[in-house]
């Protein structure tokens, strides 16, 4: 079995911050997202926004 701190050395982490993750998991309900999961207007269009780019450079690309 690897130790924590075995295992953060492995992923370039802390040992504190692996643990954390994993106490977190451990305690966790269910729910990967946190939140009522209602987005300001303004993160909806700056998500919109990084959707959109992707989407114009290959059309542009494919002519």
């Amino acid at each position: 079995m690897t130790s924590i701190a075995e295992a953060a050395r492995n992923l370039e982490l802390t040992p504190q911050l692996l643990g954390r993750w994993i106490k977190g998991a451990e305690n966790d309900d269910g729910h990967a997202f946190r939140g009522n999961g209602k987005l300001k207007a303004n993160r909806v269009k700056s998500r919109l926004n990084c959707l959109k780019w992707p989407l114009s450079d290959k059309k542009m690309s494919q002519g």
